[in-house]
Formats: structure tokens, sequence, C-alpha cells
């Protein structure tokens, strides 16, 4: 049996307490964190910054995030069309815009070894966001409460 793997680096991540959040840790294992080559910022124009990573693989920036495993294929399928309808994924129309995309990338585990992971990532590099240089939101949200 196959797994699905899902890298997750805001709102989803084990630190914080919403709805998506406690369905992905109800139904995927946590199997650790992981990084992968990118840039990512924060959209502020919330009631809550939420991230948006960029995904650029000869990036030597990193993004931070936790890689949760999915070993029922069926249970994947029910919990990411749940979480695509969170992060704003339209998969039967694509004239509306969206800012995220779901894709299959490459990331690295702190254990070193690389894992094919869906990761949702955003669209475009907008100059208006808050640049997150660290590459880790959890970080960034505890700057931000200080």
């Amino acid at each position: 049996m196959s797994s699905e793997y899902l890298f997750v680096y805001g709102t989803l991540m084990s630190d914080f307490d919403n709805g998506m959040a406690t369905l992905l840790h109800m139904n995927a294992a946590k199997i650790g964190t992981g990084t992968v080559p990118g840039k990512m910022s924060a959209v502020m124009d919330w009631h809550f910054p939420y991230p948006m990573a960029y995904h650029m693989p000869s990036s030597s920036k990193l993004v931070k995030g936790e890689v949760y495993e999915f070993d029922d294929i069926e249970l994947f399928d029910i919990v990411i069309r749940e979480i695509d309808k969170y992060e704003g994924i339209k998969p039967d129309n694509n004239d509306i815009p969206s800012d995220y995309d779901r894709v299959k990338v490459e990331v690295t585990t702190e254990d070193g070894n690389v894992l094919e992971c869906w990761m949702y990532v955003a669209e475009d590099l907008r100059k208006d966001h808050n640049t997150i240089a660290s590459g880790d939101f959890n970080e960034f949200m505890k700057d931000k409460k200080k």
C-alpha cells in the first residue's frame, strides 16, 4: 500500500488550532519536519496573517514546515478536497483565480530523506506581501506577538 504525503508550512501546522488543521491532524500522521527550496511571505490584509510559499527549486532559501502521511488513499482524497476548499483551490473552474495551486514537490525531511509531497504553493510572488526571511511561519508569528 502506498502513501500520500502533504507538506504544510502555515496555519495547517501542529501549532495552529483551527478546523482544517484539526481535520488534518486527526486523519494523517505527522512524520516530522522538512524544507523546500523557495521563499515565503505573509499576507497581512486579513484578520489573521497567513503565509504564502513560492517553490523555487534553484533557491538557496528554504521554506520550513511539517510533513504528514496519509496511509489510506481514500481518506486522503476526502481530506484533501476539504483542505483544497480551505486553501481556495477551485478544481472545476480554472477561470476563477486562486492564490494557491497544489503541486507535488521534493521535500527534504529533518533526517535528510527526500519525499515527494503535495504542497500548496502561491501562484505569484507579490511585492505587497511581507517577506518571511526565515522561511518559518511559526517563528514569524512568535515575533508578531512580541
